[in-house]
């Protein structure tokens, strides 16, 4: 826009913006018409002297010229506008995991360029509003969630939202019942164990051999000569992980039935 006083000089200032975040790389391109040479006097006082300044930060700035008569311009106001910091591109992928489990959200994220401040979410409402951030990314949820996770640039003027959506899968459901068996016979555990949720089954010593399904026994099968405890695992894929379940079985040995003894014949 041109601004004119009359018998003065008619100046017109046109603004170029920073052209990165932070890079001050601002300028202002002086027109003036009027009878020279000419003063340049600015606000701020450090460009004064200058008819186009470069190199200049985000701001407002304000000239006024006079020409050699001294006569002075009307102010010549305009404004340097900052760039805006680039906007980061958020991913993230879902998973499953077990029951009474917990699921870390921070290791769902695959990607977050050029790096934002991420918070979690349990609506795109408020993640898109920056509200009700989770109070850390660890979580445990009892059923499939879905959750939404925010990157938020450095001064807080663009995000980026990525929803990652949690499968729980619940462990087969173990009922057993202790057995008995005489003094050098057999029983077959497989027979003492209900399996809801028809996890493959195997057969331990240890209750640590069943927790980390280590040296399964040979067979289901099992020839104890003293009381002994037995555990069994249950375990189901399902979603790309491996739940399961353990209990313990004890098998007892049944003590001898003793019958009278009856004696014929004469003496």
């Amino acid at each position: 826009m041109i601004l004119t006083n009359s018998g003065a000089p008619t100046t017109n200032c046109v603004a170029s913006d920073e052209t990165a975040a932070n890079t001050n790389d601002g300028s202002i391109d002086v027109t003036v018409d009027g009878i020279g040479p000419f003063g340049f006097a600015w606000n701020p006082a450090t460009l004064n002297g200058t008819e186009d300044p470069t190199n200049l930060p985000p701001g407002n700035y304000s000239l006024t010229v006079t020409d050699l008569n001294g006569c002075a311009s009307v102010p010549c106001a305009t404004t340097i506008a900052a760039a805006r910091l680039p906007c980061p591109e958020v991913t993230a992928t879902s998973t499953s995991f077990c029951l009474d489990g917990t699921v870390d959200l921070a290791s769902l994220v695959t990607g977050n360029t050029p790096a934002g401040t991420l918070s979690y979410h349990i609506s795109q409402a408020a993640a898109d509003a920056g509200t009700g951030a989770l109070a850390n990314s660890t979580v445990a949820p009892v059923a499939i969630t879905t959750y939404y996770v925010r990157s938020t640039n450095a001064d807080g003027s663009c995000y980026d939202t990525a929803p990652t959506t949690v499968t729980v899968v619940p462990p087969p459901v173990l009922a057993v019942t202790d057995g008995s068996v005489c003094a050098g016979g057999s029983i077959d555990l497989a027979t003492l164990v209900t399996n809801a949720g028809g996890g493959a089954l195997s057969f331990h010593a240890t209750l640590a051999d069943a927790q980390n399904d280590a040296s399964p026994l040979g067979s289901s099968t099992v020839s104890p000569a003293s009381a002994t405890n037995y555990y069994v695992r249950s375990e189901v894929a399902q979603s790309g992980v491996t739940c399961y379940s353990t209990d313990e079985i004890t098998i007892v040995i049944q003590a001898p039935v003793c019958a009278p003894i009856t004696v014929t014949g004469q003496n």
